[in-house]
C-alpha cells in the first residue's frame, strides 16, 4: 500500500479509545452534578422521610444511617431509587430541572440511569477494578464484565452473590455505588422471593422499588 492510500487508513482502536474516554467524562461530570444537586436542592423533610422509609427498609437504626459504609448505599438509593412525597425520584426530578445544562451524551446516559436498579448478580472472578458475573436470575448463565465507577471500601469476592447497580457506558459496564453480598444461606429464598413478586415482567419495577431491602441480608 503507498503512503497516499495509508493516510487514509482510519485507527479504530484509537477511535474506540477516544470515544470511550468521551462517554467516560460524560458519566462522571453526570454523577457529580447529580449529588451537587441533591446536596443543594433536596428539602431537608424530604431527606428524614427518606431516612425514615430507609431505616424501615433495611432494619438500620435511623442514627446509624449516616455512618461511612451504610451512608454511601443510603445516599445512591435516595438519589436513584426513593419516591419523593411528589412520586418522583431524585434522579428524575434532576434530570428533567437541569436538563438544558446537560450534554447529550449526558442525556443519553440519563436515560440508562434511570432503569438501573440494585440487581442480583453471580460474581464468578474480581481482579483489581473488574469483575466478571452472571446475572442470578438469567437461566442462559451467559458471563459480562464490568468496571467499578468509583472504587470504595466495600469487599466483594469470587462465588458471592452480590446486589449492584450496572449502566452501560460507551463499550464497558459500570458498578454505579456501593454492591453488598448476600448471606450464602439466604440467596435460594431470595433469588425466588424476586421471581415471586416479578411475575409478568415486573422484576426490574420490583427490585427498582425494593433491591435495597436485601441489604437485611447483606454478609459478614
Amino acid at each position: 500500500m503507498d503512503e497516499k492510500h495509508a493516510s487514509f487508513i482510519i485507527d479504530f482502536e484509537t477511535v474506540k479509545e477516544q470515544k470511550q474516554k468521551h462517554m467516560e467524562n460524560a458519566l462522571m461530570e453526570l454523577y457529580e452534578k447529580l449529588f451537587t444537586y441533591i446536596d443543594k436542592e433536596a428539602n431537608i423533610r424530604e431527606k428524614v422521610r427518606a431516612k425514615q422509609i430507609f431505616s424501615h427498609k433495611t432494619g438500620i437504626p435511623a442514627e446509624y444511617i449516616l455512618e461511612h459504609n451504610t451512608a454511601l448505599h443510603f445516599e445512591h438509593w435516595f438519589a436513584f431509587d426513593y419516591i419523593t412525597v411528589t412520586g418522583s425520584r431524585m434522579f428524575d426530578l434532576f434530570v428533567r430541572e437541569k436538563q438544558e445544562e446537560l450534554t447529550k451524551p449526558m442525556l443519553d446516559l440519563s436515560g440508562f440511569m434511570m432503569l438501573m436498579a440494585l440487581e442480583p448478580v453471580h460474581i464468578k472472578a474480581v481482579e483489581d477494578d473488574e469483575i466478571i458475573f452472571s446475572g442470578a436470575l438469567d437461566s442462559s448463565g451467559g458471563e459480562r464484565e464490568a468496571v467499578f465507577f468509583l472504587k470504595s471500601s466495600f469487599s466483594i469476592k469470587e462465588g458471592d452473590t452480590v446486589f449492584l447497580r450496572i449502566v452501560r457506558a460507551g463499550f464497558k459496564n459500570f458498578i454505579i455505588g456501593p454492591p453488598f453480598a448476600v448471606a450464602d444461606s439466604d440467596v435460594a429464598d431470595i433469588l425466588s422471593e424476586i421471581k415471586t413478586a416479578g411475575k409478568e415482567g415486573r422484576v426490574r419495577k420490583y427490585l427498582k422499588e425494593s433491591g435495597i431491602d436485601y441489604l437485611r441480608h447483606k454478609k459478614g
